[in-house]
């Protein structure tokens, strides 16, 4: 079953993969996996019917040479994970609801490719099955109940217990090192300031790499400077320049938050409901603006039509608002805006990054977007829906993308966010300007809730750091 373009058909790449691996060829494997990450976008542009003409056009997979090359130049270790899955023991058992997309609980083997900035291409293939033995859930399982964790932390209300495994969030943290991380520990860079690339896939994307604790209880991010990407072709894309744009006639920061939500028909022929407004979202709106020197859009301003038009002239765009990832009738993929006359104030997110239609104004998307309003439920694992998310906008040609995995608990994300820029205006380096501010909000407090939800997608190549 292709997991992310919904068919029931098998992942033919996968499928590939598997007979690669078996004849020892790891490399032919690897570039294999980009060329099913590269078609499933493709796929996914068709079936969402999004205009061409704001994504680049379509693009080789890179062979490994490039992909060494890649590495070099960059000085950036890329690591890229692959599941494969039990498709026989799904069909026997469809029936059975393991509290997400069910294939997810199917998972059998793991792939990983490391390739280091020096050096060959490494390799580890994990066998999964050993984890519900051990722990009586798989994979897919722990990572739920994770969600579910830091859910509770964001919100004691929120979540009740169904689905716990007894397995505390230290305990499911340092679990899940040992089957992501530790196995390929022995080719990640000992300097805390190399970048390190991880490129996940399906609800991997879900996992909060970035606090996942080593055997003395330290989280990856102490030790690396990490980064999310779709697959590894976005990151040799263009970029702009590191440096904070300082807002100018020509470029300014478009800052939104506070928006009057919408109110939703979730089911034909029921009311519409009004969606629950996002925590903070004023207060994050106000404090990013006063930094960024600009005004925010929020309340009746906070428009679909204005964010489309504000938007070619921002270098940065920063969105505190809402933001719908998951298949849920009438809101997946979406963002929450204010509703005016013309529009109910969704705005579908590809329309963000696409020229509107009938338009002769060229599109200049920013530097820098940020989504800090993305909270998928805890109790579903839909990470493909990120993958889209991130291959949209970096086909679209924005640099950078920085969002939440879930919205941290009240009071922590304005802190952390202007943490990240004020880093970022002395560094000119965000992959660095976050990795400090996260641990700083870490200082303030150690729940994971409250540091490790952010994370950037960006190329490898963006940035004024040192090499």
């Amino acid at each position: 079953m292709n997991v992310w373009g919904g068919s029931l058909s098998p992942d033919l790449y996968r499928g590939f993969q598997r007979v690669l691996i078996v004849q020892n060829r790891i490399e032919t494997a690897l570039e294999v996996g980009e060329q099913g990450r590269i078609k499933a976008f493709e796929q996914w542009l068709d079936s969402h019917e999004c205009p061409r003409a704001g994504f680049a056009e379509p693009i080789a997979s890179p062979n490994i040479r490039a992909i060494a090359q890649m590495a070099a130049r960059t000085q950036t270790t890329l690591i890229e994970y692959s599941l494969v899955y039990d498709y026989d023991l799904f069909n026997q058992n469809p029936w059975i609801d393991k509290g997400f997309d069910r294939l997810y609980g199917y998972a059998t083997e793991l792939y990983i490719w490391v390739v280091p900035p020096q050096g060959k291409v490494q390799f580890r293939r994990i066998y999964l099955e050993k984890i519900y033995q051990e722990y009586g859930v798989s994979l897919a399982g722990l990572v739920r109940n994770l969600r579910k964790a830091i859910a509770r932390q964001c919100d004691p209300s929120r979540m009740n217990d169904d689905g716990k495994t007894g397995l505390d969030i230290p305990d499911l943290l340092a679990i899940l090192y040992q089957i992501l991380i530790e196995p390929i520990a022995p080719w990640l860079p000992d300097d805390p300031s190399r970048r390190v690339s991880v490129i996940p896939q399906d609800f991997l994307f879900l996992v909060p790499f970035a606090a996942l604790a080593d055997r003395q209880g330290r989280p990856l991010l102490e030790k690396h400077t990490l980064l999310l990407a779709p697959a590894i072709e976005t990151l040799g894309l263009p970029q702009a320049p590191g440096r904070l744009p300082q807002p100018t006639r020509s470029r300014c920061a478009l800052v939104v938050g506070s928006v009057k939500m919408p109110r939703v028909a979730l089911e034909f022929g029921e009311p519409p409901l009004q969606l629950p407004p996002l925590c903070d979202s004023e207060s994050e709106a106000l404090a990013i603006a006063d930094f960024l020197n600009v005004e925010a859009f929020a309340g009746d301003r906070a428009t679909k039509n204005a964010l489309l038009q504000q938007w070619p002239d921002a270098a940065i765009v920063h969105l505190a608002t809402p933001v719908f990832v998951e298949d849920t009738p009438g809101l997946s993929e979406t963002i929450a805006l204010s509703p005016d006359k013309r529009h109910n104030g969704l705005c579908r997110i590809w329309e963000l990054f696409a020229p509107t239609p009938g338009s002769t104004r060229s599109r200049d998307n920013p530097e820098l977007l940020v989504l800090s309003g993305c909270d998928p439920k805890p109790g579903r694992l839909q990470g493909h829906h990120f993958f889209w998310l991130c291959w949209s906008a970096i086909a679209a040609g924005i640099p950078s993308l920085l969002l939440s995995s879930w919205r941290p608990p009240q009071g922590s994300s304005t802190p952390l966010l202007l943490d990240f820029y004020r880093e970022w205006q002395a560094t000119g380096d965000r992959a660095i300007a976050l990795r400090r501010a996260s641990l700083a909000a870490r200082e303030r407090n150690a729940d994971l809730a409250h540091w490790a939800a952010f994370v950037l997608v960006e190329s490898a190549n963006g940035g004024d750091r040192a090499k």
